[in-house]
């Protein structure tokens, strides 16, 4: 795995505003396995083409009235996407919970699936198309926001 750490004029298109000084390495179980993997503080707007137009779209962590969520502006079109804020997004309403958040590129991951009650099942290998949103917790994990299949969708990543 690559950690991006890189001057922000090598590649501007996914390069970070500002690289958080968390630690993100091999040792970190949710981002084994990805091509790059770029750690972000949660105040830092993150740049890439996540619904895959060509065009780069910015991602922002935000919290408003006390509610958490990420807004999505699409490149192309300037459409925002919202995600959380109090709305149901796979079994999340909001992101409170969060100490960073990155970007990660890869061709596939790993999602935990889990019963009705709530228990680890198993896990699944999912197709990435495209670079995806982490969003993480310190010593705990966390999980993608991803565009497949013409919309965004949460994969959890740790239990």
């Amino acid at each position: 795995m690559q950690v991006l750490r890189q001057d922000p004029m090598e590649n501007p298109k996914n390069a970070p505003e500002q690289v958080a000084e968390i630690q993100a390495d091999a040792q970190n179980p949710s981002l084994k396995g990805f091509k790059k993997a770029a750690i972000y503080k949660l105040a830092d707007a993150i740049t890439a083409d996540f619904n895959g137009d060509g065009y780069p779209d910015k991602a922002f962590y935000k919290k408003e009235k006390g509610i958490t969520g990420i807004i999505i502006r699409h490149g192309k079109t300037n459409e925002e996407i919202r995600i959380g804020f109090g709305r149901k997004f796979a079994y999340l309403t909001e992101f409170g919970w969060a100490d960073y958040w990155g970007l990660v590129e890869g061709k596939e991951t790993t999602e935990t699936i889990f019963t009705a009650g709530g228990d680890v099942q198993g896990t699944k290998v999912i197709e990435l198309q495209n670079p995806s949103i982490f969003i993480g917790r310190d010593e705990e994990g966390g999980g993608l926001i991803t565009f497949k299949d013409g919309k965004y969708r949460w994969i959890h990543q740790s239990c």
